[in-house]
């Protein structure tokens, strides 16, 4: 299976939804321990992620 920016973006949305459903609103922690990216890209591409498929949540 292919891994496509598309997938996580549909994965995310659906962990936040989750999260938000339970009635948390505090922090998210990010580790990246992938091979595509360093280590500080990784964590600075997820929080792109988080923060697109945040604002696609209001």
């Amino acid at each position: 299976m292919k891994l496509t920016r598309r997938y996580f973006i549909r994965n995310y949305y659906e962990i936040l939804k989750i999260v938000k459903e339970a009635g948390y609103c505090g922090y998210i922690g990010i580790e990246y321990e992938g091979d595509q990216y360093s280590e500080v890209d990784g964590i600075s591409a997820t929080k792109k992620l988080l923060e697109k498929v945040g604002k696609s949540m209001l």
